[in-house]
């Protein structure tokens, strides 16, 4: 088997490895986000001796001023300080997660990294069709890398539950996995939206009510093209970010949707809800091989109401009747907002980070992954039931 390694997208000869992988490992999403998360990322490829690609993986160069959750640094900063979770904890792992948050902040063992996965994805950066001897040197390329980057750490992240030779090869290679949360994900296993809501977790007389008021009020939904409606997504998406502590930024959500139509356009379908023919909500989807990824919403916060349960029905319920039209296989909602996504009916799929740390911070890793992964597995079981 031979290794290459490639520092743009455009270079590359061939990406995924497997052609099956989910949109955001595409060559599109590559290029629509490279250069987003770091100014330095790299891409390899592992080919057997007949010249076919066996495995492939994006990493980037992550500094400690990233976004958390593309960041090691997360684990001290966000996932052992996090109050809803040390809310199910004892005192004695109240106090424990202090200490290590406070050791892995103060040694250094997080930041820089050369971190491998999909940006806002929430997916791994791997992609691989030869089994775990294929993912393996790719995997030691991530040692080298960190070596010559002068990063603290190695890590991939978001790595489900389900992908079990990739799991197994980091573990073999040294890699602390720390569970921090799930993809909440709704199987299309239902032949109506009746029967989806008999499924559903939530009781079954709350999601007809919610369905019924959005119907009364005079909404009419449909997918719509995304070119003819940019100007007003980009609006209520800036509205939206402004709502969680950003700057209103109008031409930085035109222009991420510009690069979402150019690069992934194929993929990219755009359901809007309008009353009286005004643009109140919409959701943005992507669809590929049967797989249905909710990527982003919002709505008109001046023009809807609660009452009328527009979010949870452009959002979700419309967005299952698409999938039933569609004959699709799943739909991925992606993690957070646990409760709401699987009380209407998702399953949650564990993701994983897998870091490698500086050998003296090896003990702490390991007790901060286990401390981690039991907050959310509480967690994530305090839902479910």
């Amino acid at each position: 088997m031979s290794l290459e390694r490639y520092g743009e997208i455009s270079q590359v000869t061939e990406w995924p490895a497997d052609p099956r992988h989910n949109v955001f490992l595409t060559r599109g999403w590559m290029s629509s986000v490279q250069g987003v998360l770091s100014s330095r990322q790299a891409y390899l490829l592992n080919r057997d001796d007949a010249g076919r690609v066996r495995a492939s993986a994006v990493v980037y160069d992550i500094g400690p001023d990233t976004f958390y959750f593309f960041n090691p640094l997360g684990i001290a900063a966000s996932h052992l300080r996090d109050e809803s979770l040390l809310a199910l904890c004892s005192e004695q792992e109240r106090q424990d997660a202090a200490r290590l948050a406070g050791r892995l902040e103060e040694t250094g063992a997080l930041a820089p990294s050369a971190s491998s996965t999909a940006p806002f994805g929430f997916t791994h950066g791997f992609s691989a069709v030869g089994g775990p001897e294929s993912i393996r040197p790719v995997v030691r390329e991530l040692d080298v890398l960190r070596q010559e980057w002068d990063a603290r750490c190695s890590a991939v992240m978001y790595v489900e539950e389900r992908h079990t030779d990739l799991r197994t090869v980091l573990t073999e290679e040294g890699y602390t996995p720390f569970k921090v949360g799930a993809d909440c994900v709704l199987p299309i296993d239902f032949a109506s939206f009746d029967e989806y809501v008999e499924k559903a977790r939530a009781p079954r007389k709350k999601l007809r009510r919610e369905r019924g008021r959005f119907l009364e009020a005079d909404y009419t939904v449909a997918v719509e093209p995304a070119e003819d409606n940019l100007d007003e997504i980009a609006h209520l998406q800036a509205l939206l970010q402004e709502k969680y502590g950003r700057p209103y930024d109008y031409e930085g959500e035109r222009a991420v949707f510009v690069s979402v139509l150019e690069n992934i356009g194929e993929y990219a379908n755009l359901l809007v809800a309008r009353q009286g023919g005004k643009l109140r909500a919409f959701a943005m989807f992507f669809e590929k091989d049967g797989v249905i990824h909710v990527k982003m919403t919002a709505r008109d916060v001046d023009q809807t109401d609660d009452e009328h349960f527009v979010h949870f029905n452009v959002g979700y319920y419309e967005v299952v009747e698409e999938a039933l039209r569609r004959g699709a296989r799943e739909i991925n909602y992606g993690p957070e907002a646990y409760r709401a996504k699987l009380r209407r009916g998702c399953v949650p799929r564990g993701l994983y980070w897998y870091v490698k740390g500086p050998e003296e911070a090896a003990a702490d890793l390991a007790a901060a992954g286990e401390l981690v992964s039991a907050m959310y597995s509480r967690m994530l079981d305090g839902i479910v039931g």
